[in-house]
């Protein structure tokens, strides 16, 4: 009930788009496959990964690059997690997919955790052809608060991350303080009794 609640006043607040593309094409310049750590941030947003060879860059040199500098994880099994930075509210638009050797094909499953803490999820599968291809996950995917995937056999890359941020607008994080203090002070009132 309390999320219920919590998510019906944050539904109330308005809220501003900022789109951005996680596309790490900073990270030029480079041969190969590149370690970058099991935690990466771009343009507001981060990838992180519990598994003990982080993530990977993938440059020209590399027998999985494709013409585009791309990302992947570098642990079997390891699980990428994409978040905004300090938390927050998001919608996943759009990913670039690739296999990571070329040549065959590879299916993705993506999950996204809802602000009420129930999940949605998708699942994409490329062409053999060794060239990133572009997925779009609709509207199933807005307003999610983390979004994870799984590095399985077959393994695969990603590029081009299209997020929308959700910023609130101007004047309501005050009118959002105060919704809170309401909520607290009616909970407090009601476990009185």
């Amino acid at each position: 009930m309390k999320r219920f609640l919590l998510a019906a006043l944050l539904a109330t607040v308005g809220f501003n788009a900022s789109a951005v593309v996680m596309d790490f094409n900073s990270l030029t310049g480079n041969n190969g496959d590149v370690n970058r750590g099991k935690h990466y941030e771009e343009d507001g947003f981060q990838l992180d990964t519990t598994g003990t060879n982080g993530f990977a860059s993938i440059h020209s040199g590399s027998v999985g690059y494709d013409g585009n500098t791309g990302f992947f994880n570098n642990n079997i099994n390891g699980v990428t997690v994409l978040t905004k930075i300090g938390g927050g509210l998001f919608s996943l638009d759009s990913i670039g997919l690739d296999s990571l050797d070329g040549g065959y094909q590879v299916t993705v499953t993506f999950t996204g955790t809802l602000l009420n803490g129930s999940t949605t999820s998708t699942e994409f599968r490329t062409n053999s052809a060794n060239n990133l291809q572009t997925f779009n996950f609709g509207t199933s995917f807005d307003n999610v608060t983390s979004v994870r995937w799984t590095q399985a056999s077959p393994y695969h890359s990603f590029d081009n991350i299209n997020v929308t941020a959700q910023v609130p607008e101007p004047g309501t994080v005050a009118m959002l303080g105060l919704g809170l203090l309401a909520f607290t002070a009616a909970r407090r009132k009601s476990a009185k009794k």
